[in-house]
């Protein structure tokens, strides 16, 4: 009950998230198919939100609500280990 209440709490947070997540998927898109971009945006779910991944909006990475917008893939390192909430 808990998680339902934060994720109504964070709503209004989340629909900026996905407009901005949405927008530039679809420009993104465009961007590709024109031949300005070497990546085509992505979208998923995980991390206890929906991830776009190659977003342009975003040099880095943004959390808003319960999206998250990454600059370029993320990045999948299995040298990392997560222990005690520190990553080693």
């Amino acid at each position: 009950m808990k998680n339902v209440a934060g994720k109504v709490w964070n709503l209004p947070n989340t629909i900026v998230g996905l407009a901005v997540g949405g927008t530039g998927y679809a420009l993104g898109n465009i961007g590709y198919a024109l031949g300005l971009k070497d990546v085509r945006p992505t979208w998923s779910i995980g991390n206890n939100a929906v991830q776009f991944h190659n977003n342009p909006f975003t040099n880095t990475a943004m959390t808003l609500g319960n999206t998250i917008l990454y600059s370029s893939a993320p990045l999948r390192n299995s040298n990392l280990e997560v222990k005690g909430g520190a990553m080693r």
